[in-house]
Order: structure tokens, then C-alpha cells, then sequence
């Protein structure tokens, strides 16, 4: 302690103030200690692009909020600054992986239809083998997952299109007779046109090539049917019927009344069926007995006999049947006597109708 001074030393006591003043104002404080803070620094990752944007921002921000030279009454602040960095360094968050080629790999399997495809397994094995929520740091696992799948796509093999449609079409038309139709040309440049090996995807093109057969089939149009037998028959009808029995002449009269004009080609087998039928009739058509084609003719003034044309022929007939062929002369006899019967009738016949 000071001794205490009078009054009259104040300029000693007051010398005395300003002495320690002056040593406490040159005191100097010691540096607060950065270790602590150093050491956060040291554990800040090299590589921060493998860290979300966030939580790098973060641990910028707790970097920059360092300030250097602090003393040591400011500890807790610098303490402070390391416990922010390591915060910052704990809180940092690992992006995950990139799985765009993979995306992209699995929406071009998905746009695939799977059934255009021989085998489409290998696809399927290799999508559902991907792994999600992979991090940046295992990015080329997920890489050779695009790969995989990209390359089983690759591998697929398609379909052939299916020519049944076409196939059918080619028949048909091989089942027609090209000589019946007006116009063939068309069936046969669709059917030529058709290109074969097309694959499922192309399914659309080898239906349209079957449209194109069947359209073609079905604007053909058939010739008509040659009715030159028919109008030959018809040219052979007799101009005078009435001297032929009436049973007779109406069956030629059906035969003529069965024919239809405009048939097709298609059914030239009916008409000439017509001409067949005509001729039949008019081969078959029998002259009327002496008496009733001159009834039919005038009231007859004298009574003839006449012979039955069709007994005759039917009486001939039976004699004929009974000769034997070993018996030469009983057939000379017989061709004899039948021959006489034909002169008779046709001398009666020539008779009456100059009468």
C-alpha cells in the first residue's frame, strides 16, 4: 500500500494513477486459440460436387463466417466457428446417382410392344434388375444398368408379319378362272405387288396388300355367257309346228321358255344346257297321225287309214331285238320288212298332204 499522502503530494498521488494507467493500457491479450477451428477446416471434404447444393451452402456459409484474430477473451466465439464447421461437414448430404440414361433406357423398353418380339425376356430381366436411390458415389453401377438394358433392346429380335390375310386373298384369286372375266390385269399387279419378309411392325403395309387383292377381286367383272348353241338351236325349230302332236311341241315350247338371258360365263355349263334341251326337243318332236293333221287342217271327206308312225317304230323296234346276231338271214328279212313299212308310211303321209 501506499503510504497516505497529504494533500500537498496530490501531484504524486495523481502521478502515481497515470503510471498505472499507462502499464495497464500496454498490456496485451492473448490470442485466442483456432486449433479447434483449424482442425474443422482440414475434415472439409476435397470434392464438394458430390454434395447436394444445400448442405454445401451450408458449410460455405459456417467457412466464411470465420474471423481470424481473435484473443482470448473471444474463445467461446472461435469455438464457435469450429463447432459450425463441423455441423456443417456432418450435415452434408450425398446426391444421389444420375439414373437418367436409366430412365431413358426403361421408357424406351416401355414404348416397345412385347408382343412384336421373339423373345423379350432378356428386357424384362434387365429392367427389373435396376436398383433405385443409388448415390452419386456408386453412379457408374447405375450407369451398367442403362447398359444392360440398352443392350438387351438391342438384341431383340421382331416378328414377321402375319400374311394369313394375304395368303387367303392369293388363293381366292388363284381359285377363280382368269379366263372369265372381263379384266384380270388388276388382281394380277396386286398380287405381284405383294413384298414378302415384311416384320410385325410393317403389319399395317401386308394388310393393306390383302385389301388391295380383295378390292381388285371384287371390281371383276364376268363375261357373259356365249349363247351360240342356244340361238343354233333355236335357228333348228321347225317354222311349221302344227304337224307335230302337241305333246311334243309343248315340250319344245318349255325347253325355249327355260332360257334366261344374260347369264355369266360362270354359268355356261345352264346355258348350254338350254341348247342341249332345245335340241332334244326338237329331235324328239313326232309328226301328228294322217287323220288328225288333215282334221286340223280341213274337215277330211274321205276316211283314210293311216298307220301309226309310233307303233311302227315301236313294232320294228321289238322285231329288231329279236333277231340273232348268228342268223344272217333272218336279219336281212327282218331289215327287209322294215324298210318296206318306212315306204308305206311315207307314200300314206305324201298321200294325205297332197290331198
Amino acid at each position: 500500500m501506499y503510504a497516505t499522502k497529504k494533500i500537498t503530494e496530490q501531484t504524486e498521488v495523481d502521478a502515481m494513477a497515470k503510471a498505472i494507467n499507462e502499464a495497464i493500457s500496454k498490456l496485451v491479450l492473448k490470442d485466442a486459440n483456432y486449433t479447434k477451428v483449424n482442425e474443422a477446416k482440414a475434415k472439409v471434404p476435397s470434392n464438394l460436387n458430390i454434395y447436394t447444393e444445400e448442405t454445401v451452402n451450408a458449410l460455405q456459409e459456417a467457412l466464411a463466417a470465420v474471423e481470424e484474430g481473435k484473443n482470448i477473451t473471444e474463445q467461446e466465439t472461435v469455438d464457435g466457428y469450429a463447432k459450425a464447421i463441423n455441423e456443417a461437414i456432418n450435415s452434408l448430404v450425398i446426391k444421389d446417382a444420375d439414373y437418367t440414361s436409366v430412365n431413358q433406357a426403361i421408357a424406351q423398353a416401355n414404348n416397345l410392344v412385347e408382343g412384336n418380339y421373339k423373345d423379350y425376356t432378356k428386357v424384362k430381366e434387365a429392367v427389373a434388375a435396376v436398383v433405385c436411390n443409388k448415390k452419386i458415389t456408386e453412379q457408374t453401377e447405375v450407369d451398367a444398368m442403362a447398359k444392360a438394358i440398352n443392350e438387351e433392346i438391342s438384341k431383340l429380335v421382331l416378328k414377321d408379319a402375319d400374311y394369313t390375310l394375304v395368303d387367303q386373298a392369293i388363293d381366292q384369286a388363284n381359285n377363280l378362272v382368269e379366263g372369265n372375266y372381263k379384266d384380270y390385269t388388276k388382281v394380277k399387279e396386286a398380287i405381284d405387288a405383294v413384298v414378302r419378309n415384311k416384320k410385325i411392325t410393317e403389319q399395317t403395309e401386308v394388310y393393306a396388300m390383302a385389301n388391295a387383292i380383295n378390292e381388285a377381286i371384287s371390281k371383276l367383272v364376268l363375261k357373259e355367257a356365249n349363247y351360240t348353241k342356244v340361238n343354233e338351236a333355236k335357228a333348228k325349230v321347225p317354222s311349221n309346228l302344227n304337224i307335230y302332236t302337241e305333246e311334243t311341241v309343248n315340250a319344245l315350247q318349255e325347253a325355249l321358255a327355260a332360257v334366261k338371258e344374260g347369264k355369266k360365263i360362270t354359268e355356261q355349263t345352264k346355258v348350254d344346257g338350254y341348247a342341249k334341251a332345245i335340241n332334244e326337243a326338237i329331235n324328239s318332236l313326232v309328226i301328228k297321225d294322217t287323220i288328225s293333221t288333215k282334221q286340223e287342217a280341213v274337215t277330211p271327206t274321205v276316211k283314210v287309214e293311216t298307220t301309226n308312225k309310233e307303233t311302227v317304230k315301236a313294232e320294228n323296234k321289238k322285231e329288231v331285238k329279236k333277231v340273232k346276231t348268228g342268223d344272217s338271214t333272218n336279219s336281212v328279212l327282218y331289215l327287209g320288212l322294215f324298210g318296206f313299212s318306212l315306204l308305206i308310211i311315207y307314200c300314206i303321209v305324201m298321200k294325205k298332204i297332197i290331198r
